[in-house]
């Protein structure tokens, strides 16, 4: 999980630090740049989900660790063009890293699948989700005593945590290249009939009513990860420390995400099996709807669109522990739906594994750029109005899935039968 921690990190502070970038008052600033941080991630997110559709047979055609390290060098080149920020360099990667995000997350899905069963999926799925975010909980702590007491993110700092994550984000590529190869089932099929399945897949009455569920995940994902770290970078009530707040935030994110993904993982086998997915789904919307109205109370919600001043009020007076409380239910709430996610997709997808988490991704990534797309242009109360209510959708639509397995309808024969 090495390879999330540069990405993970400065995609929760990019819009910061190119904010910086741009600004002639600025000690971080480049001359001729004007690049914006919700842009960049938004390419990033399309580009995703387009290549989601062919991701599955790259995995199949290369193998899971050849498309691992791919997918790596990748992440590990975008992270390389933060040390001196231009505009072609930031968008070119931007795309590269979607395309390599698509491969890399297509075959770990895959992995995770072969490597469980029906009996410890939901157990695996919280140690992959538990280990997944204890990178992101190091690299904002790393960037947290970077940028504590600065207003500005100059030069210096920029270069200092680029060069350091480039390097952990590097060995996170070499950690890959000594993985064993899988024994994978090769089908010798083409591109186009690979297409044909993912779109047969993504067709069926259970996955588009799970589509509804992952363009929720998708929405939360972008706002707590990018747009609420922002807000807090923005809000002027917290002095000179607002943007090192953003970096907490990351901080009580992953902490968080991994109790969640920890206590799902111990749980698996007893109470988790008995009540099945669904209460732990609930339980996370009822979470992230109580970290809502705190945000909703606590934050200006003009923070989202530009720094605020003094005159831009919220309904409390800003509190940072109410804000770092919020991070913390948003990890709660992620890793209980990630885990139950990853749980459903990899039993009641079992034979079209590689199919089911990229279209998962194709998902959740157009929901994301439409989030970066408008995150700057849409109010506070306006993101959170719209989370609340695809969650309730979401939410409604993932009972309806798991019903059905519940009462033993096999998924894939709609697929097989398709």
């Amino acid at each position: 999980m090495v390879i999330f921690t540069g990405f993970s990190t400065l995609s929760d502070v990019q819009t910061l630090i190119f904010d910086s970038a741009r600004s002639p008052q600025s000690q971080g600033y480049v001359q001729g740049f004007s690049g914006d941080g919700f842009t960049g991630l938004a390419i990033i997110y399309i580009t995703f989900a387009i290549a989601n559709w062919i991701a599955p047979a790259v995995v199949e055609w290369i193998g899971h660790k050849t498309s691992l390290l791919l997918g790596g060098c990748t992440y590990a080149v975008y992270v390389g063009q933060f040390l001196y920020p231009n505009d072609i360099f930031l968008y070119s990667t931007s795309c590269l890293l979607g395309v390599g995000a698509a491969i890399i997350w297509c075959a770990q899905g895959g992995f995770l699948t072969l490597n469980s069963t029906d009996a410890n999926m939901t157990r695996n799925s919280g140690i992959f989700t538990a280990f997944l975010t204890t990178a992101m909980l190091a690299g904002n702590i790393f960037m947290y005593f970077n940028l504590k007491g600065k207003r500005e993110i100059d030069s210096k700092t920029r270069s200092n945590v680029s060069l350091v994550l480039f390097t952990v984000t590097s060995l996170g590529v070499f950690i890959f290249f000594c993985l064993k190869p899988t024994t994978l089932d090769k089908k010798d099929k083409k591109i186009t009939d690979s297409l044909k399945q993912s779109f047969k897949v993504f067709m069926t009455r259970d996955m588009l009513f799970l589509s509804v569920f992952n363009t929720f995940v998708g929405l939360q994902m972008s706002f707590r990860s990018s747009i609420y770290s922002t807000c807090l970078g923005f809000t002027h009530q917290f002095g000179a420390d607002a943007r090192a707040l953003a970096t907490v935030n990351g901080i009580s994110v992953a902490v968080g995400t991994t109790l969640g993904a920890v206590l799902v993982a111990i749980l698996a086998k007893g109470l988790l099996k008995k009540i099945g997915r669904n209460p732990v789904v609930i339980l996370a919307f009822l979470v992230t709807i109580v970290g809502y109205i705190i945000v909703f109370l606590n934050i200006p919600h003009m923070a989202t669109i530009r720094q605020t001043t003094e005159w831009d009020k919220a309904f409390l007076t800003p509190n940072r522990y109410l804000a770092i409380l919020c991070g913390f239910l948003f990890g709660v709430a992620d890793a209980f739906q990630a885990t139950q996610l990853s749980s459903i997709l990899g039993v009641g997808w079992r034979g079209n594994s590689e199919s089911a988490f990229a279209l998962t991704k194709f998902t959740q990534c157009v929901a994301s750029f439409l989030a970066f797309t408008f995150a700057s242009h849409l109010s506070l109360s306006s993101h959170l109005a719209i989370l609340t209510a695809f969650g309730i959708a979401g939410t409604v639509a993932f009972y309806v899935v798991e019903q059905r397995m519940v009462e033993g309808e096999v998924i894939e024969k709609e697929v097989e039968g398709g």
